[in-house]
């Protein structure tokens, strides 16, 4: 008798982990390089500076590594699988992809309101980065485990 676990993830909440760390990988190196970058050698003028620099940067990128999948893991747990088992299969069309991107840009406005009432730009620019990765990257791996399984 084969063995079967007491109980399994589905479709929508097996690729959690999978798309989040991508999605945290990609907006890390967004973050990294687009506001890391210029705030670390912004003021480096010799070479010494400028390779006293790259460690920094690489703190950075790690700190947003792991705050982003944290933080995008957290919102598709919350989110994903809902929009995933609500959407069915329009999720294969174009219009879910335009439905995934437009919850993930909501979500974003909405985290970016919450944390912080005056630099809500800045805020929204930050977790956009991580948002609109996560939301392709769950969507295209719930279609794979749907026509997988």
């Amino acid at each position: 008798m084969p063995y079967r676990p007491a109980y399994s993830l589905d479709h929508e909440t097996r690729p959690i982990v999978s798309a989040s760390l991508k999605a945290a990988f990609t907006g890390a190196l967004l973050i990294t390089i687009l506001l890391g970058s210029p705030m670390i050698f912004a003021g480096a003028e010799s070479p010494g500076l400028w390779l006293g620099g790259i460690p920094v940067l690489g703190l950075v990128y790690a700190i947003a590594f792991m705050a982003g999948f944290l933080a995008t893991a957290l919102c598709m747990t919350l989110f994903g699988p809902a929009l995933a088992r609500l959407m069915g299969d329009a999720l294969q069309r174009p219009l879910g992809l335009i439905i995934t991107m437009g919850s993930a840009f909501a979500l974003s406005v909405c985290f970016a309101l919450f944390v912080a009432s005056r630099e809500v730009f800045t805020w929204s620019a930050i977790a956009l980065a991580y948002a609109l990765p996560a939301a392709i990257l769950y969507r295209r791996e719930v279609l794979c485990e749907r026509a997988l399984s």
